[in-house]
């Protein structure tokens, strides 16, 4: 009917609206279970516990299930230029000396 017509769709790009955006600007948003699981390789038979992440402010903790029972937690740590990172293991931490100023519930204080 009509030759030599070009047709063309313009089309708007919509950020993801389901996506929740971070709490406060400047801080990350909470990593999911299967984020930290790729930044650390855990020892033989150990798991993390559940798929709930623990946040604050530019931390991040998940419970690790081991044979040899007893709580356990991995403890992250996000930079802007880095991501997130594994810090180190342990039971609790304290607030203040990881520079939070609200309490969290991987802390003693």
């Amino acid at each position: 009917m009509y030759p030599d017509v070009t047709v063309a769709f313009a089309v708007d790009h919509w950020p993801d609206r389901s996506a929740s955006p971070a709490t406060t600007p400047g801080q990350p948003d909470c990593p999911t279970v299967e984020t930290l699981g790729d930044l650390v390789e855990l020892p033989k038979d150990w798991s993390f516990a559940s798929a709930d992440v623990q946040c604050a402010q530019t931390w991040a903790a998940v419970e690790v299930k081991r044979p040899a029972g007893g709580n356990v937690r991995y403890l992250f740590h996000y930079t802007a230029d880095a991501g997130w990172r594994y810090q180190e293991q342990g039971t609790e931490w304290d607030c203040r000396e990881l520079g939070l100023t609200r309490p969290a519930p991987f802390c003693t204080s």
